[in-house]
């Protein structure tokens, strides 16, 4: 083991290599002279706070007083017969035995899981004196060890210049693995600042220190980057170059400058600012394609005018098969006409699709029938539902016209209806739940008898009847136009056990990002011809109220199976900004139904990067009973911040997940957890995993130290 008392570190007064001095600032910005003891302790507790995934390896620590008279005093000679005792507080750690260090290595050889778990730690610590020699290596056969050690200059009072040297090896621009980055999602600062100020005296400065980075290392993970990205971010360029300060740095001067002038918390602003930051630099490090992607079905032979719709950068992992050949923008497609007809069509990712054509001639169809009267009318709610026939009599597509409630509120279940197929259609193929072609239009001369129906040039910015318009001023109708899926039975007329489970699975993982509060039986339509195929209909429902939810899947047994490996990492790949931004320049949807959408893609997201199945993730979704509110709706309030919500949702699923693992040894006690005021009276809880066993080697150490040292007094120091 070895000892790191506080005031023999380099400025210290009784510096015993002739380097003293008066105390203040350290060796390293931001590292005061007594804090190296403190934070090689931190280090050891923060990475013991984390699962085995993320474990850097810091060898066990704890905080000791030991006395003796070969420690170094100033104000005594150090050739003198007989010494003082002297009491000495510090760090005391158990040695790691090693073969060498990581400069007798080339870093080619270095295991690509344990470079990433260092350098998490690094970043989390705002490490600032990572060099090679403070990285151990044990060899054990073929199998190779990196040791971390000598954490001292870490957690500085400010955010200033860190040092990573293992930014120039291989292994730190290879991807986070999916289990990495999810546990790097999952740690909650506020958990492991309790930790941490309940056991050692950390400055309030190294404690934001801590959380900012910890936000920046969630946050470029989450938007894809790399340990060498996050960490380029906090290191300083060539100051030949006229650059002295980090983008990091930069960043948290400006949230303060921002704050300054607006008023808000500037931690939020650097939350903001972050966020923006790692998600452009994701999108800037996409290389170009040698060559176009090939649509895997050729456009239509119809005039189309195409227009570049602005856009910040594109992440690469939201952008599916299509016949872009960069990224800078979404390809808006719009208005195919005809003489009678034009539909606003948007595809910006998935594979396209000829369903155009298809709309057209089921508007056809529908169009000379209904010149002899031939549709079927359902009175559902105040607007109504209309089957159109063609001249055969058979229903080919149906129409929802906007309505209005007795207030004069703009209902919206047309909207939501494409909404549906919009959403479905740019998912990935192993996500699309199989939506019917919808599109909007605006029905002239529609009649109070309802026996004349005309489609006429209608465009996505299309302007609703005022509310105030006298009864009768016009007759159009604007509605959704959408194909009826074909099926011979619905979902209540046979077995849930026969349901495939990917398709249960894309039913439900819409059904969630849409928060459809009425998915029952006979909203889905089932095709048994060459197999058991399930088509969800009706969503008019969704991207609305969050109360009572009817999620009959909930009952049927595919539910309560896991998602698969390709279904989850579509459902992670979902880019909830993206999905706004092509609603938003498609329909007139309310700021409040794309807050729903959001709350409804994140609840999907986290609970699959907890592991839950889509039982899970509905079960949140549903009241336990008609007087409770479910979770669903109290994340729901709009009083608490987006951030907040986002990290509320991630420790609840974690909580689902912990509750089916416990016991199973799959699950650490250290888990992120819903935060609630400590009491004043009760210390904060504290759980460490296998903290106890590495406690007690340090203390059998110091005991054997004792034994062997009659003249030597150890003690353990209390937080």
């Amino acid at each position: 083991a070895f000892l790191t008392p506080r005031g023999g570190e380099p400025m210290a007064p009784n510096n015993p290599k002739r380097h003293p001095g008066r105390g203040g600032a350290g060796l390293k910005e931001g590292v005061l002279v007594g804090e190296v003891a403190i934070n090689e302790y931190a280090a050891f507790l923060l990475d013991r706070s984390v699962t085995s995934v993320l474990r850097a390896g810091v060898q066990p620590t704890a905080l000791v007083r030991i006395e003796n008279s070969v420690f170094h005093d100033t104000s005594e000679d150090r050739n003198a017969m007989f010494r003082s005792i002297k009491d000495k507080t510090g760090s005391f750690q158990l040695f790691a035995q090693h073969d060498c260090t990581a400069e007798d290595m080339g870093p080619s050889l270095f295991p690509v899981d344990q470079v990433h778990r260092i350098a998490v730690l690094d970043i989390r610590l705002c490490n600032t004196d990572r060099h090679v020699g403070n990285i151990l290596l044990r060899k054990s056969g073929s199998d190779l060890s990196l040791i971390p050690i000598d954490h001292g200059y870490a957690l500085p009072g400010e955010v200033g210049e860190a040092m990573f040297d293992w930014l120039s090896w291989p292994a730190a621009k290879k991807p986070f693995s999916d289990e990495m980055r999810r546990e790097i999602l999952a740690v909650d600062p506020d958990r492991v600042e309790r930790l941490l100020t309940a056991r050692i005296p950390l400055r309030t400065e190294c404690l934001t220190t801590l959380r900012i980075c910890t936000v920046l290392l969630q946050t470029g993970a989450e938007a894809g980057l790399t340990a060498f990205d996050i960490g380029m971010l906090m290191t300083r360029e060539d100051l030949i170059d006229g650059q002295s300060t980090s983008v990091l740095e930069d960043l948290v001067a400006e949230a303060k400058l921002k704050a300054a002038e607006s008023g808000l918390p500037w931690m939020w602003i650097l939350r903001t600012l972050i966020h923006a930051k790692c998600h452009s630099l994701a999108g800037s490090t996409l290389k170009p394609r040698t060559e176009p992607r090939t649509p895997e079905t050729s456009l239509p032979n119809s005039p189309l005018s195409c227009s570049l719709v602005s856009c910040d950068q594109v992440s690469d992992r939201s952008l599916l098969d299509s016949p872009l050949f960069s990224v800078q923008g979404l390809t808006r497609m719009c208005i195919l006409q005809n003489e009678n007809l034009c539909f606003a069509y948007l595809d910006d990712t998935a594979p396209l699709t000829p369903v155009l054509p298809r709309l057209e001639a089921a508007a056809s169809e529908a169009e000379r029938a209904l010149k002899d009267g031939s549709f079927d009318f359902i009175e559902d709610g105040l607007g109504g539902t209309y089957f159109l026939k063609n001249s055969r009599c058979a229903r080919v597509a149906v129409f929802k016209p906007r309505a209005t409630d007795f207030a004069g509120e703009a209902l919206t279940p047309c909207l939501n209806e494409v909404a549906a197929f919009l959403l479905d259609k740019t998912s990935g193929k192993s996500l699309s739940a199989g939506v019917s072609p919808a599109v909007l239009v605006r029905a002239s001369g529609f009649s109070a008898d309802h026996r004349r129906l005309h489609f006429e040039a209608e465009d996505v910015c299309f302007s609703l009847v005022e509310q105030n318009e006298p009864p009768g001023a016009s007759e159009d109708r604007i509605g959704s136009f959408q194909l009826l899926a074909p099926s011979d039975c619905t979902a209540e007329d046979i077995s849930p056990d026969r349901f495939p489970v990917d398709q249960v699975h894309r039913i439900a993982a819409l059904d969630i990002r849409l928060c459809n509060a009425n998915r029952h039986m006979g909203s889905v339509l089932v095709r048994t011809s060459g197999g058991v195929t399930l088509l969800p209909v009706d969503h008019g429902d969704s991207l609305g109220a969050l109360a009572e939810f009817t999620l009959d899947w909930l009952s049927w047994p595919a539910a309560m199976e896991p998602f698969s490996e390709a279904m989850r990492r579509e459902i992670l790949a979902i880019d909830p900004e993206r999905s706004e931004l092509l609603l938003r320049k498609t329909l007139p949807l309310s700021s409040k139904s794309l807050a729903t959408l959001r709350l409804g893609t994140a609840l999907l997201q986290r609970g699959v990067e907890a592991g839950l199945s889509p039982f899970d993730i509905g079960s949140l979704m549903v009241r336990p009973d008609p007087t409770t509110r479910s979770s669903l709706e109290v994340w729901s309030d709009g009083d608490v911040a987006w951030a907040d919500v986002d990290q509320s949702i991630r420790v609840r699923c974690l909580e689902v997940a912990r509750g089916h693992l416990k016991g199973s040894g799959a699950f650490i006690a250290l888990m992120p957890r819903a935060p609630s005021a400590p009491d004043d009276d009760e210390p904060p809880e504290l759980s460490l995993p296998c903290l106890a066993d590495e406690a007690q080697l340090v203390v059998d150490s110091c005991d054997l130290l004792a034994a062997r040292n009659p003249g030597l007094s150890l003690s353990r120091l209390s937080a």
